[in-house]
């Protein structure tokens, strides 16, 4: 990045038309063809389908199953915990509210 920092300060500093750099010689060698490349890809998509297709054994241990089961209980039980303190917080919240209100409408009004 520097190299090309200085050779664009160089060309600046002599007037130089901007010429674009010679491209670096990986590019420089000859590319694949279309047809090339779709039979490149065309290979590596019927690789992975073969290697995701359906007929391999798919089932899943039942002690894994369980596993899950579990540990989903367990966190539809704790969101509901969750649920119930929130919803005490905010009826405590309002009673508070609502005293506060009652006495200061006690105060306003004497």
């Amino acid at each position: 990045m520097s190299s090309a920092n200085s050779s664009a300060k160089q060309r600046r500093a002599n007037g130089a038309v901007n010429t674009p750099p010679p491209p670096p010689e990986e590019t420089r060698k000859q590319g694949l063809t279309l047809p090339q490349v779709l039979a490149i890809i065309d290979t590596r998509l019927q690789k992975l389908e073969t290697n995701t297709s359906p007929s391999k054994n798919t089932e899943i241990p039942d002690e894994i199953v369980q596993e899950f089961d579990e540990r989903f209980n367990i966190l539809a039980t704790e969101i509901g915990e969750l649920k119930d303190i929130v919803m005490k917080l905010q009826s405590y919240t309002m009673d508070v509210n609502k005293q506060l209100m009652e006495e200061k409408l006690k105060i306003a009004s004497t």
